[in-house]
C-alpha cells in the first residue's frame, strides 16, 4: 500500500513539473529540468510501547530530519521544534542547544538563568572603562581647552537580541525589559528527563555522502561548540543556588552509523560513544569559571563554497592531536599549548 501510494504521488509530481514554466525556461537554456521530487523515509507509525512506559523517563527529541522525528513519535517521545534548525548546512546549531537544554530544566528556570547572565553582562559592561575622546591641541599649544566628559549610554546586546541601555528606566537590573505581564507569560517547556538532539545529519552524515572531508572536520568542530553550549546551560541549571533544580545531568555523545567520505554512504562499523556526568565534564575542562565563559551566541558556520587549504587542515590536525593528548593525560586543555606539554600519568 505504502509503495503504491508513493509511486502514484511521484508520477503525479513528475507530470506537473514537466510543463512547469521554470523547467521550460531551464530546458530552453540548455539546463536539465527539475522533474523529480525525491520521496524518502515514507512509512507509518509502528505500534510499540512508549519510551516512558518502557524506561520510566519522559523523553524529548530535537530533530529537523523528519524520519528521525517519526521514529521518536512512534515511541511517544516529545518532538520539539528548534528555530532555524533546518537539517542542512545552514542549520542554527545554537538554537538546538538552547531548545534541548531548556526542555531538560524545570519550567521557568531557563528564564531565571538567562536574566542572571544578562545581569552579569550588564554589570561587566558598566564596569568597563569608557575611552574619552580628547580634543586635539592646536599647533603651538594655543587655545587648548578641556572639555567636560559627555555621559555615554552603553548598549549591551543580550543573547535574545534585546538591547539593554544603561540608564533606561524601562530596563530592569537584569538588562531585560520588565513588564507587569511577565508573570503571565507561559513558562518554557521543561521537566523532560531525557533529551536527544539529532546533530549529526549535517556534520558527519551529509558531508560523508557529499564526500567533503574538509567540511566534515569543520562541521564536527561546530558540533563541539554546540555540545559545549549544552554543557554550560545544564551546568548553570545544576549548580544554580536557590533554584528548584534537583537534577544531576549526564551527557552522552554517540552516533547511529558511520558515513565514510571514501565510501560516500552508510557503513556498519561500531560507533564510538562518550558518557559522563556534567559535573565531571566541568572538572575535566578546568572548572566552573571555564564553563561559564563558553560563548552562547550563534555558532559561525563554515563556508561550504570555500573549503580550507591543505596547510589549514594540517594545522587543524595538530590542534586536535593536542586536545586528544590532553584528554589522555587527564589534564585540562589550554589553548596554545604544544603537544609535548601533556605527559601521560600512570
Amino acid at each position: 500500500m505504502t509503495a503504491r501510494l508513493v509511486n502514484e504521488l511521484s508520477d503525479g509530481i513528475r507530470k506537473v513539473l514537466e510543463d512547469h514554466p521554470l523547467n521550460l525556461e531551464r530546458v530552453a537554456s540548455g539546463l536539465n529540468s527539475a522533474n523529480v521530487v525525491l520521496l524518502r523515509g515514507c512509512g507509518c507509525r509502528i505500534k510499540v510501547p512508549g519510551f516512558q512506559e518502557m524506561h520510566g523517563m519522559k523523553a524529548c527529541l530535537v530533530a529537523p530530519t523528519k524520519i528521525i522525528a517519526g521514529l521518536g513519535m512512534s515511541f511517544d517521545v516529545d518532538c520539539i521544534e528548534a528555530k532555524g534548525a533546518t537539517g542542512y548546512y545552514d542549520s542554527a546549531f545554537h538554537n538546538k542547544a538552547t531548545t534541548m537544554s531548556t526542555a531538560l530544566m524545570p519550567p521557568g528556570l531557563a528564564v531565571i538563568l538567562e536574566k542572571a547572565r544578562a545581569a552579569a553582562a550588564a554589570t561587566a559592561a558598566a564596569a568597563a572603562p569608557v575611552p574619552i575622546k580628547r580634543k586635539r591641541q592646536p599647533e603651538g599649544g594655543v587655545g587648548a581647552a578641556a572639555a567636560a566628559p559627555v555621559p555615554i549610554k552603553r548598549k549591551q546586546q543580550l543573547e535574545d537580541g534585546v538591547e539593554a541601555v544603561e540608564g533606561d528606566a524601562n530596563i530592569s537590573k537584569g538588562g531585560v525589559e520588565a513588564s507587569e505581564s511577565d508573570a503571565n507569560k507561559p513558562a518554557p517547556l521543561g521537566s523532560e528527563e531525557l533529551g536527544s538532539a539529532d546533530i549529526g545529519n549535517i556534520p558527519s552524515d551529509d558531508t560523508g555522502h557529499d564526500r567533503r572531508v574538509q567540511m566534515k572536520v569543520l562541521f564536527l568542530e561546530v558540533v563541539d561548540k554546540m555540545v559545549a553550549q549544552i554543557i554550560r546551560r545544564l551546568w548553570e541549571a545544576e549548580s544554580s543556588s536557590g533554584s528548584d533544580c534537583p537534577k544531576h545531568y549526564t551527557i552522552a555523545v554517540t552516533g547511529d552509523h558511520s558515513t565514510p567520505v571514501m565510501f560516500g554512504d552508510h557503513s556498519n562499523e561500531p560507533v564510538p560513544f562518550a558518557v559522563a556526568h556534567v559535573r565531571h565534564v566541568v572538572q575535566s575542562l578546568g572548572g566552573d569559571s571555564v564553563i561559564r565563559n563558553i560563548p552562547l551566541e550563534p555558532i559561525p558556520l563554515p563556508d561550504v563554497e570555500q573549503p580550507p587549504s591543505y596547510s589549514a587542515l594540517c594545522s587543524q590536525g595538530r590542534f586536535q592531536d593536542t586536545r586528544r593528548k590532553a584528554a589522555w593525560a587527564g589534564q585540562p586543555w589550554i589553548e596554545g599549548q604544544i603537544i609535548e606539554t601533556y605527559t601521560l600519568t600512570s
